[in-house]
């Protein structure tokens, strides 16, 4: 629902995301977050593999992985999304 809301609020549909960027409880969970909203897996990095569950920063690390992929090209739209226990919850959309 958070990502579905802030498309709408920015006017944007899921096909315009180039790269999201989200929290990584399990190894799993970028890609299958990806996968609900409508996105391919590959468009989600993660470093669950090297790093495991690491919060909230995951968001911030797992933009730095785009980067280092060559994922985050001038103009690429980017979403972040962090989630925590409970209902907590956020996404962002970035013009990069």
């Amino acid at each position: 629902d958070t990502i579905t809301e802030l498309l709408e609020r920015a006017h944007r549909s899921i096909d315009s995301v180039d790269v999201f960027a989200c929290t990584q409880p399990r190894r799993w969970f970028p890609a299958a977050v990806a996968e609900s909203v409508g996105l391919a897996p590959e468009k989600a990095p993660h470093t669950f593999d090297e790093l495991a569950h690491i919060g909230g920063v995951a968001v911030v690390v797992n933009l730095l992985e785009a980067r280092s992929r060559g994922m985050l090209t001038p103009g690429a739209s980017v979403m972040l999304y962090g989630m925590g226990a409970g209902i907590t919850r956020a996404a962002a959309l970035i013009d990069w």
